[in-house]
């Protein structure tokens, strides 16, 4: 025991004391160890690390490298494996050999694929053949047997590469060059992960990180991080590991806010596109630049301008990020008339931006209820964002928003309110707790089981406790089945306490887990691990099959591949006893099935008669047939296919780029057929749920 006890002192000593790099904190091989523990410890399974774990690892590690099935063959494969059987037991010693080995192996492999791309894309005689097929899904086919029937497939490939360059930049051979550029910055990309670089190598990364200090030009971390994330997302499909580079953007998207010049980016054939230009952010204010502007050079001074092209977004994005005050010089490409283009100096001073595309909004819309025009009003609610995680007391948080939206439309006098939790994968425990207590007077929400020492359950039950509620009118909660976590506690309390109605996709994504985030020390990212399970009030564990809707509309991602239950090592589903809080003053007409069925059939009406729920169910139809007979794809059916759909995507396009202020934005929104028809369940609901109504049965107990 007591050895055991020096033997963790030790870890957290090599984890917290460990060499500085270029005078800053790197991941290396001798951290792993001590983070792979914490994994194991904190994990709701307990799991340790048993040969059915290590197979796991393993299998992940391949998938993360090379998920296409395009660089190894049958016998690296074999290989792998064989290296890793002792690589669990050493790894303890600081021994990452196998690692090594697995890193020259792949490295190896990607120069092979990019000398054959770069081959037979400079042959005169390669152009597209739109009538080449094969099958793309990886999980249809094996690994090639030989570098031979490798070839044979990679040919095929490159065709499937091109048809998808020309989608957008229709000049084939435009999308030669840019293809042959993409293969050029594979292998420069996997050269910079070698995690033991030669001495010439180390000197060579020493002076150009000298030249700009805020880029690596090593990044041997990567591979160490790349180990790591796939040892976590072994335990289930949640847990997984952040750089450093991840848990500054993760941190980010929790505030909302950011330190930079406001625009969002993009990598698209060795250029930066500027995406979209943030309200609010010096990029915007600046008025100089555009929307597919390509950022070619940055400089922290004009006399030192970095060439940019063929980086990685996420240096890029360094480079332009900076404390609040400071300059960045920008040299961008713009395309004129006449496929001319033109270069332009900007000079933008950082700022601190807030992410509205993130946060919360209201939208009204008007129906008219018994003769009278009665307005609805739909809360976007992108995330769960704000809480603990962001460490400070001044965070803006979707519970905050949300109430001060509410306060609003009380004041306009709503007959209605939509919750949207379309598409919201979640975000902070306490934000869902919070957001549900907006609209019950008190009450338990969920209760979270965790494992602890010895393998034992323990439960704590998490309520809403402020004896206050800000809006106790008609509700209606719209899902998908993209809304998960966060987003599923709240619709399945609403649901328990027979709060709201739930419409949307047949259930939402299944994701009963809790993960916690933990900060390891500076410069060496965040353990993100499934810590506990969630109930809902009435017992039922979301996990795998979600929250059930009470009216169900067509929704392309209602189909049997997506959701929980279709990923790797997903945590079985747990029941515990109800837990709803009985003993409180209802303020609301309790939604009961004999609303609900007169609300489906009005819906249900509608639907059938709708041209977009039409255009859904045959979208569907047409993609579960593909699915069901065809295992291989034609280039002719890829052009065609994503011709059709930039046709329609169109508006969807737009919105993105549009602020979700502007009132372009939200027309099209109230437009969507799925936010339509909760707009339209909220007005009935509204008819139908008077106190007085015969339709209210009133119920003594839950």
């Amino acid at each position: 025991m007591f050895s055991k006890h020096i033997k963790k002192y030790f870890f957290v000593f090599v984890l917290f004391y460990t060499p500085f790099v270029f005078g800053k904190r790197e991941l290396i091989c001798e951290q792993i160890y001590p983070i792979q523990m914490q994994y194991l410890e904190k994990h709701v399974s307990q799991p340790n690390l048993s040969t059915a774990l290590q197979k796991r690892i393993i299998n992940q590690l391949i998938k993360n490298l090379d998920d296409g099935k395009l660089y190894f063959v049958e016998s690296d494969i074999q290989a792998i494996k064989k290296w890793f059987t002792p690589f669990f037991k050493n790894l303890e010693q600081a021994n990452c050999s196998p690692l090594y080995k697995l890193y020259n192996l792949f490295y190896d492999r990607v120069k092979e694929r990019v000398t054959f791309a770069e081959s037979e894309i400079s042959k005169d005689t390669f152009k597209l053949d739109t009538n080449t097929s094969f099958i793309l899904n990886s999980d249809k086919r094996s690994y090639a047997k030989n570098q031979t029937a490798l070839n044979d497939f990679h040919r095929k490939y490159l065709h499937y590469e091109l048809a998808s360059i020309m989608i957008t930049e229709e000049d084939e051979s435009k999308a030669k060059e840019h293809l042959l550029g993409m293969y050029k910055r594979l292998k420069q990309k996997v050269y910079s992960w070698d995690p033991k670089p030669s001495e010439e190598r180390l000197s060579f990364c020493l002076q150009q990180e000298k030249k700009n200090k805020r880029i690596k030009t090593c990044k041997y971390e990567k591979w160490y991080a790349l180990y790591l994330d796939s040892f976590a997302k072994s335990l289930d499909p949640h847990s997984s590991y952040f750089s450093q580079y991840e848990l500054e953007d993760f941190e980010i998207n929790m505030r909302l806010s950011l330190e930079g010049v406001g625009a969002s980016l993009s990598s698209r054939y060795g250029y930066t596109v500027i995406e979209k230009l943030l309200p609010g952010g010096s990029a915007f204010r600046s008025g100089k630049l555009k929307r597919k502007d390509k950022i070619i050079a940055i400089g922290q001074t004009t006399n030192k301008m970095i060439n940019i092209f063929g980086w990685d977004l996420r240096d890029v994005v360094e480079m332009v990020r900076g404390r609040k005050g400071t300059k960045v010089h920008l040299k961008v490409l713009r395309s004129v008339t006449d496929g001319k283009q033109k270069k332009i100096f900007v000079t933008l001073v950082r700022d601190k931006i807030p992410l509205q595309d993130g946060a919360s909004s209201i939208i009204y819309s008007k129906r008219k209820i018994k003769g009278k025009e009665q307005l609805i009003g739909v809360l976007r609610i992108p995330s769960f964002y704000g809480g603990s995680v962001t460490q400070s007391t001044n965070h803006r948080s979707v519970s905050k928003d949300i109430k001060k939206l509410i306060k609003e439309a009380n004041k306009k006098g709503v007959a209605g309110l939509v919750l949207d939790l379309s598409g919201n994968g979640g975000g902070v425990l306490t934000e869902a707790i919070d957001v549900v207590g907006l609209f019950l007077e008190r009450g338990n929400i969920v209760r979270q089981m965790t494992t602890g020492f010895g393998g034992f359950s323990s439960y704590q039950t998490m309520a809403d406790e402020d004896n206050q509620i800000s809006y106790s009118g008609n509700l209606v909660v719209l899902v998908d089945r993209s809304s998960a976590s966060a987003s599923e506690i709240v619709a399945g309390a609403l649901q328990d306490y027979k709060r709201a109605v739930i419409v949307g996709g047949d259930h939402t994504f299944g994701k009963g887990s809790i993960q916690s985030v933990e900060n390891l020390p500076k410069g060496l990212g965040a353990v993100k691990v499934t810590v506990g399970l969630f109930f809902i009030p009435g017992g039922q564990s979301i996990q795998k099959m979600g929250v059930n809707s009470d009216i169900s509309l067509p929704s392309f991602i209602s189909i049997d591949t997506y959701g929980e239950k279709k990923l790797d090592y997903v945590l079985p589903r747990q029941h515990t006893t109800a837990f709803l809080t009985r003993d409180v003053n209802w303020k609301w007409n309790k939604i009961n099935d004999h609303l609900i069925k007169k609300l489906k059939l009005r819906s249900l009406s509608r639907v059938k008669k709708s041209d977009k729920f039409k255009k859904i169910n045959n979208d569907i139809a047409e993609y579960e047939e593909k699915l069901k007979n065809q295992s291989t794809i034609k280039i002719e059916t890829v052009l065609a296919d994503a011709k059709k759909r930039n046709e329609e995507n169109k508006d969807q396009e737009e919105l993105y780029f549009l602020d979700t202020n502007d009132p372009k934005f939200r027309e099209k929104y109230l437009q969507r057929a799925d936010i339509e028809e909760a707009i339209n369940v909220a007005s009935d609901l509204s008819l139908l749920a008077q106190k007085d109504s015969p339709i209210v049965q009133k119920e003594k107990d839950l």
